[in-house]
């Protein structure tokens, strides 16, 4: 077998990737409005969130407002958790054919299915202020 000249394996290289970017600029729309959706299993909420982990909604039922604080709490936090679990894997089913078997997009993007700890936490603490602030209403 013949060896590849240097010189024409980084062009067969530079080549390739700077299609696979055109194809990823070219999926950009597509890109964006991907999104993961969860529902807590007692339909208290529902939540949309970005393979990032960003919130782009958040619905809470009426009776989600009966629920505890803290256990209204947990409840957002593990559906905002499934939810950016689903977009994470949406986001990898869109690009793993653009950058092919060679990376598991899947592996790569699981440490993205949960949202950053700080937001959440400040989320909780945000929710059981304001239960605090209305008596529990």
């Amino acid at each position: 077998m013949e060896r590849e000249v240097p010189s024409d394996w980084l062009a067969r290289t530079v080549r390739d990737t700077m299609s696979r970017l055109e194809k990823v600029n070219d999926m950009r729309d597509e890109l964006s409005a991907i999104s993961g959706e969860a529902e807590s299993p007692g339909g208290e909420v529902r939540a949309v969130v970005a393979p990032s982990g960003m919130i782009r909604s958040l619905q809470l039922s009426r009776t989600a407002y009966r629920m505890p604080p803290e256990d209204l709490a947990e409840t957002i936090v593990a559906t905002i958790r499934r939810a950016a679990g689903d977009g994470a894997a949406a986001l990898s089913a869109a690009l793993q054919p653009i950058v092919g078997d060679r990376v598991n997009l899947a592996a790569r993007l699981s440490d993205y299915d949960t949202p950053d700890e700080q937001v959440l936490d400040g989320a909780r603490a945000t929710l059981q202020e304001f239960t605090r602030e209305t008596g529990g209403r």
